[in-house]
């Protein structure tokens, strides 16, 4: 991931909780993520760019001038390709093979 990738951002725990940002940087446990509104802190969320899934947890969102810049403690993270992969496999029957956060 680049900085200042897009992302698009979607909350879990509601139907109307999609937004876009822009991917800033990493920290220790996780990204960092611009966005134009504020995301509640211990919110789950689906971050997904061009080629990448992500499934994280805000842990801190604070107002940097216009726009938001929130902390994800990031919980799995997986290629997009990978997922398609998952899905051809049940779609055939087959038990697909696990993958595990690394």
């Amino acid at each position: 991931m680049n900085i200042d990738e897009p992302v698009a951002i979607t909350l879990l725990a509601r139907a109307d909780g999609n937004c876009s940002g822009r991917f800033t940087g990493w920290s220790q446990d996780g990204l960092t993520i611009r966005i134009g509104n504020d995301l509640k802190v211990g919110s789950v969320v689906k971050v997904e760019t061009g080629s990448d899934l992500m499934v994280a947890e805000v842990r801190d969102c604070e107002a940097d001038g216009v726009e938001y810049s929130a902390g994800l403690c990031l919980w799995e993270w997986m290629e997009k390709s990978e997922l398609e992969r998952f899905k051809r496999e049940m779609a055939l029957g087959s038990a697909p093979k696990l993958f595990l956060a690394a």
